[in-house]
């Protein structure tokens, strides 16, 4: 029976073939993008054989980490506000997915078929590049393995070639997942440096928009209403994300306005979050030492929305400026931001109305149910 597997020795194996490429490699670019891959894969074979796990930080240093982000990508951080300020009177808690029994197999030909019959040749093309090793470059891994992440995609571009993994909670979400990490996949044989610099802070744009139209696509297929749920269970996260992210935009907003020599202990953090940020002081804990890094998803997903709105209305132009986004190529996140607003897609535009169809669909299918 055909396995799907990989394993670490796969990963040590590219890193050294990597060593060698680099003796010999005389084009600069190239020489550039292989230096990046033995960095980053060097990261993640350490990461696997040896997990670190870090003590919490205090809370006044993990305050500063996120003041960092927030002061440094303030156009990031209003939009991610907005998209708070349009959402946050009326998001439903999504019901449960049940459990679905399929098996690796029907994942991989669902996600096949998906990238067939809702994308492009070229997208297509591209996608096939990556599942021809589906039995030597993707792995499944149960749910109890790990908690970390639903799925995560190790990318050598230098090599065209990426290990994926999927975490298994036995939900149609598994194919979501699949779908997912393969758009990561696919997005390296367009453009190997999609996810590095200031591109990596937007690589989820892409994925996160083929979530959502993977979700449409298996409901046509399955009509039963999970994908659905699982489109409406990631909204649900990222509003929750946003309503994170804002309370910590707020913190920052006030220590510059009403501390002059800023938050020096934590019970002044407390204080200031209890008097002009309306929370309470036990939820600081949770708010600052959270979602550190989740910018990057929040803004990604923002934009996956426009997206999505467009391929509901035209999917052929939809599709073209994926290509374009996937292609985009910047020396700094502002830099990506602009160009990505100059291509026509404005943060939030469609926000009131995505967030309008999930309710709509989470309530009929309560009511049906």
């Amino acid at each position: 029976m055909l396995k799907y597997n990989w394993t670490i020795d796969d990963l040590k194996n590219r890193y050294y073939k990597l060593l060698k490429m680099q003796e010999t490699e005389t084009d600069p670019e190239k020489l550039d993008l292989i230096i990046m891959d033995i960095n980053e894969l060097y990261e993640c074979i350490v990461d696997l054989e040896d997990p670190v796990k870090e003590d919490t930080p205090k809370l006044l240093e993990t305050y500063q980490y996120a003041k960092e982000a927030i002061t440094k990508y303030p156009f990031l951080f209003s939009d991610i506000k907005e998209y708070h300020e349009l959402v946050s009177s009326s998001v439903i808690s999504t019901p449960y997915q049940k459990t679905i029994s399929l098996s690796r197999k029907d994942i991989l030909d669902l996600t096949h078929d998906f990238y067939k019959q809702a994308l492009d040749k070229f997208l297509f093309h591209n996608f096939l590049k990556h599942f021809r090793n589906r039995y030597t470059h993707i792995r499944f891994m149960n749910e109890s393995e790990s908690q970390d992440f639903m799925g995560e995609t190790i990318n050598i571009p230098s090599l065209n070639e990426a290990f994926i993994t999927v975490l298994r909670n036995y939900e149609i979400e598994d194919v979501l997942t699949t779908i997912h990490e393969y758009g990561h996949a696919m997005s390296i044989s367009i453009n190997p440096t999609h996810v590095y610099g200031a591109n990596r802070t937007f690589c989820e744009l892409d994925t996160l928009f083929m979530e959502m139209i993977g979700a449409d696509y298996l409901d046509s297929i399955f009509k039963n209403g999970e994908s659905l749920l699982a489109k409406a269970s990631t909204h649900e996260i990222q509003c929750c994300t946003a309503e994170l992210l804002t309370s910590k935009l707020n913190l920052v907003e006030a220590e510059e306005e009403f501390y002059k020599n800023g938050y020096t202990s934590n019970k002044i953090l407390k204080e200031s979050a209890k008097k002009y940020c309306k929370l309470k002081p036990e939820e600081v804990e949770d708010i600052i030492q959270e979602g550190s890094l989740s910018y990057d998803y929040s803004i990604s997903y923002i934009f996956a929305i426009e997206l999505y709105k467009m391929y509901q209305e035209d999917r052929d132009k939809a599709l073209y400026y994926l290509r374009k986004l996937i292609l985009l190529d910047c020396k700094s996140e502002l830099e990506y931001y602009n160009s990505i607003k100059r291509l026509g897609f404005i943060p939030n535009l469609h926000m009131r109305e995505f967030h309008h169809e999930i309710n709509e669909s989470v309530r009929k299918l309560e009511k049906k149910n």
